[in-house]
């Protein structure tokens, strides 16, 4: 693997989880529900992401793969950047929180969005976001954005992982990676 590396999840059976796919559905074989990076600090390799339970962080790889049961496969670019510039973005968004209401402007990040502000906002491009088919809001989310007093925020502009893999920047480079690192 290399700097830079993306790492998509494909989706658990979490509520969460099966929103965000649902409401991102996209033409690809896979549906994605998270996606993080690799970034090598002294030739080691760490996962930074966003995340609900502890918002922006980094782990090394090995525990990532250790604590990840999802099917996780790696993309990459398929054109370069500043492998330095990228490891000094994210090591000062870590400690930031998650971004629980997918609003652009609220403090913190979610994963995607993460990913989109560490490549400062050049490789992706932010799409509508979306809360269920046809211009219509799941269940789901009108409970959760319910719950967590914060309007939905459709249409504003955003990302998923679904958008990032539609977008054709990225290259496939190996599927399932945690199942044939823990064999």
């Amino acid at each position: 693997m290399k700097n830079g590396d993306l790492l998509f999840i494909r989706h658990n059976q979490n509520e969460l989880s099966q929103a965000i796919v649902k409401s991102s559905l996209s033409n690809h074989s896979f549906q994605y529900d998270h996606v993080a990076i690799i970034i090598y600090n002294h030739k080691e390799p760490y996962v930074y992401e966003a995340c609900p339970e502890f918002g922006v962080h980094k782990t090394s790889f090995k525990q990532f793969i250790k604590d990840t049961n999802d099917n996780i496969d790696v993309y990459r670019l398929k054109t370069t950047f500043n492998a330095q510039k990228l490891f000094l973005k994210a090591e000062k968004y870590l400690g930031l929180p998650y971004n629980y209401s997918f609003n652009p402007n609220s403090h913190g990040f979610y994963c995607a969005n993460f990913i989109y502000a560490i490549f400062e906002h050049r490789y992706f491009h932010l799409i509508h976001m979306k809360f269920g088919p046809n211009q219509q809001i799941e269940k789901y989310w009108l409970k959760y954005y319910q719950k967590i007093n914060q309007p939905i925020p459709i249409n504003e502009l955003g990302l998923n992982p679904n958008a990032m893999i539609e977008q054709g920047v990225l290259k496939l480079i190996e599927l399932n990676i945690n199942h044939k690192t823990n064999d």
